[in-house]
Parts: C-alpha cells; sequence; structure tokens
C-alpha cells in the first residue's frame, strides 16, 4: 500500500480503472467474439475462399486456423478504433447521466433501468460500426440468411457490450460492488435468448 502522502499512480485512479475494464471488456465482446463465431460458422469451407473468392480449397472439411488469425487481424484493424470510440461514448454518457441532479433523474440512475440503458443505446451504437458490415461478404457463400444473422450479431454482442460498459459506469459511483453486472431474472433470460439465437444462427454449416 502506498503512504498516503505519496499520490496515487495516474493510471490507477478509480475513474480510469473502471473505463480501462469498460473497454477491455467491450473490446473482447465486440471483437474476439464475432471473429469466433464467424470463424466457426465458415471455418470449414475456408474465410479467405469466400472472402477473396479463391478457388476451392484442397482441405476442404478442415480447420486453417491460420484464417482465424487473419480474420482477427483485420476486424481489430477494422472494427477496433469504432468500437474504442463508440465505447468512450457510452461511457461519458453513462458518466453524464449518473452526474445528473434531481428528483426526475433518480429513477435512471437505479441499477435497473441504468443497466436498460445501457443493453438499449449498445445495441444501437454497435450498428454505428460501419467496418464490420463487412462480415457479410464473408457469408456470402451461405443461403440468404446471412443478413439475419449480422443483426443478430451486431445487436446481441452491442447490447452485451453496453451492458457491460454501463455497469462498469455504475461501479465507478457505487464501487463496493464487484466486477460483473447483477442480472436480474428477467433480463437473464433475455440475454439467454439472445445468445442462444445467435448460436443457432452461426451453427456451422
Amino acid at each position: 500500500m502506498l503512504p498516503a502522502s505519496v499520490p496515487t499512480p495516474e493510471w490507477d485512479q478509480p475513474p480510469r480503472r473502471f473505463a480501462g475494464t469498460a473497454v477491455l471488456g467491450a473490446l473482447l465482446l465486440g471483437i474476439l467474439v464475432p471473429c469466433l463465431l464467424t470463424f466457426w460458422f465458415s471455418g470449414h469451407s475456408g474465410l479467405t475462399g469466400a472472402f477473396l473468392e479463391a478457388p476451392e480449397r484442397p482441405d476442404e472439411g478442415r480447420w486453417d486456423f491460420s484464417e482465424l488469425v487473419w480474420l482477427i487481424s483485420v476486424a481489430s484493424i477494422g472494427c477496433g478504433p469504432g468500437a474504442l470510440i463508440l465505447s468512450g461514448i457510452l461511457i461519458g454518457l453513462f458518466r453524464l447521466l449518473m452526474r445528473q441532479e434531481g428528483r426526475a433523474w433518480q429513477v435512471w440512475k437505479s441499477e435497473r433501468y441504468f443497466m436498460q440503458a445501457g443493453f438499449a443505446a449498445g445495441a444501437l451504437a454497435a450498428f454505428a460500426n460501419f467496418p464490420g458490415y463487412l462480415v457479410v461478404d464473408l457469408l456470402n457463400h451461405h443461403d440468404g440468411l446471412r443478413l439475419l444473422r449480422v443483426f443478430t450479431l451486431f445487436a446481441v454482442t452491442g447490447a452485451t457490450c453496453g451492458t457491460w460498459i454501463a455497469w462498469q459506469v455504475y461501479r465507478e459511483f457505487h464501487p463496493e460492488l464487484g466486477l460483473f453486472p447483477r442480472v436480474s431474472l428477467s433480463g437473464l433470460v433475455v440475454l439467454v435468448l439472445g445468445w442462444s439465437t445467435l448460436l443457432f444462427l452461426f451453427q456451422p454449416a
């Protein structure tokens, strides 16, 4: 523990620590998870083959994990900056909401409504990360459900990211709370249904 006379290092100040946790979780949920799902769905037929319209792969039916590395790299470069910017905007908005005074704001600052706001804001914000729409091309050798798959991918991962970010901002003002969100039964049902639908849509062909 640092002596009382020694200032807390800048990186260890609570607001920065909570914001860092929020952004890191959002990047993992918003970039890594979609990459894993897309690779899982298309890995047998070849992501690079679909995207570059390459000839049929001689190793059809085998997983090529170099394509997963390629996918994560492209997604990090293309979608990473947008995810950082959107996360920063959401953190700023949620902090502004928590700092509002007045009786009318107390309802929205309650844990339940705050998490619902994060859920909705994250789902909407995800669609603003436009480079992510390239995933449609990665699924272009599959049937017409690809647009539904992409819509569900954006909505579910975005809502989960928004909920995570909202919780970390809420913890910033209530530091006694734990790392993971306290989800109500109805919220848990919604998350389970959303992720179950997403996993069903991304079952390997």
